[in-house]
């Protein structure tokens, strides 16, 4: 089933409990965690949050944009959150490490996943992403909300499709209901950001419905 996850990027500086408890009563399940570090050059939430979170009865995708990934990897596996990706650009060079932190991060019980620029290529990747539960695929540049949706992640979305059409796609970045709508049937998360966070909540709630009603 398809589903939207809110990426709370929008709430750095004011995070607001009021107002996520309130979008987990309009329906809200899932929420998409940014950490950063100068893989980016910005800034974003760290593991103190995820309790919080977790205590609002959210499942939480922690997505890591970072140069320092084993640092972030023993951090988060050991938080409560549900499952973690990483970007491998950091790591191209030595793919016997990826596959370590994913084999790491399912021992200690999380779902596992890379994350993958738009303009970095899925298939040379292919020995790694058998391994995966997910795979992120971001459509901005990483490390800044409210950007305009890349086209070019539609060449990762078909290779990866044609590599294993059963395989779970989160996309990442530009995301509105119109785009959503446009990648029906082509990946099953949704993630979205400043787009979702601006809405009335009455559109809130069309848009998760619609999102989950994709077939």
């Amino acid at each position: 089933m398809s589903d939207l996850l809110f990426s709370i990027l929008p709430m750095l500086n004011d995070y607001d409990q009021n107002k996520l408890a309130s979008y987990k009563q309009l329906g809200l399940n899932k929420i998409h965690y940014d950490v950063m570090d100068e893989f980016v050059n910005n800034k974003a939430f760290d593991e103190r949050y995820v309790d919080n979170l977790k205590n609002l009865g959210y499942q939480i995708n922690v997505h890591l944009m970072v140069n320092k990934v084993a640092n972030h990897i023993l951090v988060y596996a050991k938080t409560r959150c549900d499952q973690i990706s990483f970007h491998v650009e950091p790591l191209a060079n030595n793919k016997q490490l990826i596959n370590k932190y994913l084999a790491y991060i399912k021992t200690n019980n999380k779902k596992a996943g890379l994350a993958f620029k738009f303009n970095t290529d899925v298939n040379d990747y292919l020995d790694q992403i058998k391994l995966v539960d997910y795979v992120t695929l971001m459509s901005v540049e990483p490390g800044a909300g409210g950007q305009a949706f890349n086209p070019l992640v539609y060449r990762n979305i078909a290779k990866l499709i044609k590599f294993n059409p059963k395989l779970e796609i989160e996309i990442d970045g530009g995301i509105n209901l119109e785009k959503a709508i446009e990648l029906k049937g082509l990946v099953s998360g949704f993630v979205s950001g400043s787009y979702f966070y601006q809405l009335s909540d009455q559109s809130k709630l069309e848009m998760l419905e619609k999102i989950r009603a994709f077939s």
